[in-house]
């Protein structure tokens, strides 16, 4: 049976993961074990296991005799945005032919999408992100179909820090609630093929927002700029 990670371990991975997030931690700099123990306040031993699993995840990699935050390329970036394409195009396949949404689930998709556009409406980006997320997350769990979910929790993972990115480009939010409304839709009808598309084509704009990033020099300048000032 695979170990539970500890509580210890948790708090040590999303420690790591926010520092990435924020850009504290960059592409090629070293995740020292014992300089997080001493900031979270516990032993080296959780530490290492949740430097280990992000390794494993692809979040960190090693390099010789050290532990560095892996780089993530554009290549990187649309690998990632093709599996997930076909992971939830297959979600929202099993969802309608195991019968579609029941009233609770609907509702809960219903307030995550109230949740996006009043997050928005506030300019509050970090929650905006956070209700993002659950969207894609919950069509995995009703899916009901563990192995998707782990690939989809694992390439999440190592696409976390884009989002930094993404509030460079603010109409993107605006246009990618209007593409998840256009999923429900389409789920609520039952509609496979629709949803489908619709998926692919939330996607693919996702990955056009990206390339628009890190093609524009004035957009990688101020990244720099903001960067250097964390």
């Amino acid at each position: 049976m695979p170990r539970t990670r500890s509580n210890s371990a948790e708090i040590a991975a999303q420690k790591i993961l926010f520092k990435i997030e924020n850009y504290e931690l960059k592409a090629g700099d070293t995740i020292s074990d014992s300089v997080l123990a001493e900031e979270i306040g516990i032993s080296r031993t959780p530490v290492r296991e949740a430097i280990m699993e992000l390794v494993s995840n692809g979040v960190l990699e090693r390099k010789k005799n050290k532990i560095i935050v892996s780089p993530i390329t554009l290549s990187d970036i649309i690998e990632i945005i093709e599996l997930r394409d076909c992971i939830e195009q297959k979600a929202v396949e099993l969802i309608i032919n195991h019968g579609g949404l029941n009233n609770e689930q609907r509702q809960s998709l219903v307030d995550l999408q109230n949740g996006i556009l009043e997050s928005i409406s506030n300019f509050d980006i970090s929650t905006t992100f956070y209700y993002d997320h659950l969207f894609h997350s919950m069509l995995f769990d009703i899916a009901d179909n563990h192995r998707l979910k782990v690939v989809y929790d694992t390439i999440i993972l190592q696409t976390q820090r884009l989002r930094w990115l993404a509030q460079l480009t603010p109409p993107r939010f605006v246009n990618s609630y209007k593409e998840h409304q256009l999923i429900l839709d389409a789920i609520f009808l039952n509609d496979i093929k629709s949803a489908q598309n619709s998926i692919h084509t939330h996607l693919l704009n996702t990955l056009d927002n990206y390339k628009t990033i890190l093609s524009s020099p004035q957009i990688i300048h101020a990244v720099t700029e903001i960067s250097d000032m964390i």
